[in-house]
This record gives C-alpha cells, sequence and structure tokens, in this order.
C-alpha cells in the first residue's frame, strides 16, 4: 500500500512536471513566424535600406500627363515636376517620356526590365529638360537612352548590369551624366551623334567591351574629373575610353583630367580612337580597400512561412558582384551597388543549409561571410525561429526537473 501510494504520487509530479514543460514551451515562444517581412521589393535581390511604392510601367507622352503623375513641382528649372520613391521592373520601359519641353526629374527609383533585349530602362525621346537622379537601373539593353533630346541629366544613379550601354545618348545636345557608378554593362557610355555633353565625377569600371565611346558626329563634349578601372581587360591591356568623334575633350587644359587603373606616368595617356585624343593630366586609379560585410549569426526559420530571408550588411566604395552559394554550390548572384544584400530562402528545401555571400569590389577584392540556416517545419502554427533557439534550454530543464522529482521520491 505505501509503494502503491508513492507510484500513484510519483505519477502525479510526473504529469506536473509534463503540464510545465508544455507551459514553459507554449509561453516562451511568441506568436508570429519569427520571419522578417519586406513590404516592398528588392527580395530575392540585393537589398537597400530605402523603401519603394511598387508600380506599373510610366509612359509619358506630353506636359499634361507630367503634370498628371508628378507628386510635386509645377514644372521650371527651380521647381521641377517630380517622380520618386517608386520601384519599376517590368517587360517594357520602367519609364517612357517623350514630347516633353516641362522641368522634371526622377528620382530615388528602384527601376529595372524583365529583358535584357528591352531597349532601356528609363528612355527618353524627344525630351527637353528631363533629369534622372539617384535612381539604380538595371537589365534592359541600355540602363538610360536619350534620344533626340536636349539638356537632360543623370546624377547620382547606379546603372549596372545592362546587356548595352549603361547610358546611351543619341543625337542629343547639352545632356550631362555626374556623379553615377556604371559597370557591368557591355559599355559604360555610349554617345552617336551627340554634342556638348559632359561627362564628369563618375566611377566607370568593370564594363566588358569600354568605358565610354565617342562615336562619328559627336564632337565638343567633354570627358573630366573621372575614375575609369579595368574596363575590357584583354591580355593585360584595358580600354577605358574610344574616341571617334571630333573637338571631344578629356582634360580642362590646366591641370585636371581623369584617373585611370593603366596610367603610366611616363608617359602621355592616349585615347583609343581615330581622333587621337590625349590626356595630358591623367592621374592613375587605384581600389585597394576591401569590402565590409557585416557577419550574421546562424539561425532558423519556419518553412511553412512566406517572405524569410537572409539580409547582409556589405558596404563597398567601388563596388561591382555579388554571389550566394548554399552548400558550396553558385545559387544567387549579380550586380552589386555596395548596400545590403537581401536573398528570399522560401526555396530552400528542409534542413540544415551552409549559406555563403561572396561580394567582389572594382579592384577585384573580395570579402564573405558564411552562416548555417536550418529550414524547419514548426508545430503550433508555425511559431518561429524562437523555438529552435530555446528548444536545446527546454529539453536541458526537462531532464533537471525530471531528476529533482525523482530523487524527492525515492
Amino acid at each position: 500500500m505505501f509503494h502503491s501510494q508513492r507510484k500513484i504520487d510519483l505519477v502525479r509530479r510526473l504529469g506536473l512536471v509534463t503540464v510545465i514543460i508544455l507551459g514553459l514551451i507554449l509561453f516562451s515562444a511568441p506568436l508570429g513566424t519569427g520571419s522578417k517581412q519586406q513590404t516592398t521589393g528588392f527580395i530575392d535581390s540585393e537589398c537597400q535600406s530605402k523603401q519603394y511604392v511598387g508600380s506599373g510601367n510610366i509612359a509619358i507622352e506630353n506636359n499634361q500627363e507630367l503634370v498628371e503623375i508628378a507628386t510635386s513641382g509645377v514644372g521650371t528649372r527651380n521647381d521641377p515636376y517630380v517622380i520618386s520613391n517608386l520601384q519599376i521592373k517590368s517587360s517594357a520601359p520602367a519609364i517612357r517620356v517623350s514630347g516633353t519641353t516641362a522641368f522634371f526629374v526622377i528620382r530615388d527609383c528602384d527601376l529595372g526590365t524583365t529583358s535584357a533585349s528591352t531597349a532601356a530602362v528609363v528612355l527618353f525621346s524627344f525630351v527637353e529638360h528631363g533629369s534622372i537622379e539617384n535612381c539604380f537601373l538595371t537589365g534592359a539593353t541600355n540602363g538610360i537612352q536619350f534620344m533626340w533630346s536636349d539638356d537632360c541629366r543623370v546624377v547620382g544613379c547606379y546603372s549596372q548590369g545592362n546587356a548595352g550601354n549603361g547610358v546611351y545618348v543619341y543625337q542629343s545636345t547639352d545632356c550631362e551624366i555626374t556623379d553615377c557608378k556604371l559597370y557591368a554593362n557591355y559599355k559604360g557610355i555610349m554617345f552617336e551623334g551627340s554634342t556638348y555633353c559632359r561627362v564628369e565625377n563618375n566611377s566607370i569600371y568593370r564594363n566588358t567591351f569600354v568605358g565610354v565611346e565617342f562615336e562619328p558626329y559627336s564632337y565638343n563634349n567633354t570627358v573630366l574629373r573621372n575614375e575609369f578601372g579595368w574596363n575590357f581587360v584583354r591580355n593585360g591591356i584595358e580600354t577605358h575610353a574610344r574616341d571617334s568623334g571630333l573637338d571631344n575633350r578629356f582634360d580642362d587644359g590646366i591641370g585636371v583630367g581623369n584617373a585611370y587603373s593603366d596610367y603610366n606616368e611616363s608617359e602621355p595617356y592616349l585615347i583609343a580612337g581615330d581622333s587621337g585624343s590625349i590626356d595630358n593630366f591623367a592621374a592613375f586609379f587605384d581600389d585597394p580597400v576591401r569590402p565590409t560585410v557585416d557577419p550574421v549569426h546562424d539561425f532558423a526559420f519556419d518553412i511553412e512561412s512566406n517572405g524569410n530571408f537572409i539580409e547582409w550588411a556589405a558596404n563597398d566604395s567601388y563596388p561591382f558582384t555579388y554571389t550566394v552559394l548554399i552548400n558550396s554550390f553558385s545559387w544567387k548572384s549579380g550586380a552589386w551597388t555596395g548596400g545590403e544584400i537581401s536573398v528570399l530562402l522560401d526555396t530552400i528545401a528542409p534542413g540544415t543549409h551552409n549559406l555563403t555571400l561572396i561580394v567582389t569590389d572594382a579592384g577585384g577584392n573580395t570579402e564573405n561571410d558564411s552562416v548555417s540556416v536550418t529550414a524547419v517545419s514548426f508545430v503550433f502554427g508555425g511559431m518561429g525561429t524562437e523555438l529552435v533557439m530555446i528548444a536545446s534550454g527546454i529539453t536541458v530543464l526537462s531532464f533537471v526537473l525530471l531528476l529533482v522529482v525523482i530523487k524527492r521520491m525515492y
């Protein structure tokens, strides 16, 4: 009788311990998926911290349509119409403008196309006074294309990963490209039949064929204070500029020219092409600083939820490409704009995987970070990563409680 009672007490205490353990599991793990959600874009691609408003492609054909789509401005030089903070990925040009004469600016947008055969991400034709500022452009034949346009500007943009040109200027006048990063295109900038344009303060590097090119009938253009690096590298020879036009200048005639990664100070810097152009004040350009990548801690996520992604904070002044390996195999890659890189995890198979990010800059410097990611299906409606993180602690606690109970019983 005495032993039977002890057994009953033991069963009751074990039951109590079980209830306590389940309570710890249920109340220690917060509801939700444990995944980070992005409201707009950059999932499964390079990620910027800025948020955008998703939009379909935009076509503008006159000043009145500019008025209708602009969010501010009155169309003057000091107060242009503003189109801003949009994210557009389209099979057609993301933004196409034609036949306008009012001042306007496309600003702070993430723009791309879904087909490299699309003419351009942003296309201006017969446009006066149009500007593109602080935008990301990728994925088309040309990042930006000006045709028969006058007094148009590209300022502070990243145009990269385009099958043709970062910027293509065709039969246009008085256009400016300043403070941009143009890389991983076929050509950085292409001028055809264009005059009195300026290319200034840009970083133009790692383009497959040439950094900047002037075809015949392009004249009186100026290229100044630019950094040219590792464009069209073949057998140790680089081609940063090619000039077959007339009276195009690569220095200011006083003491300022451009910087080149293949500059040899013992020789004048000759520009390729038929025009015999020379940069009389060339300087040397180098990129010795490695990129930085903040390490990501190992983590787990609920595979039954959506919107899970891994995000690396990376940085470099002259970014080039990124690659993400999964279990040592190439998984995601593309042109990198020097900011955060975010990759969607929803397609990962269940299990534990090793993900490695490798970033490369203009100078060929690399940095990497590896992280173990576990994709699990959780019970209780998908409570999230926290369950995995606390599981081992709860297990240890459970055994301790059981040992205490058994010890007190005997």
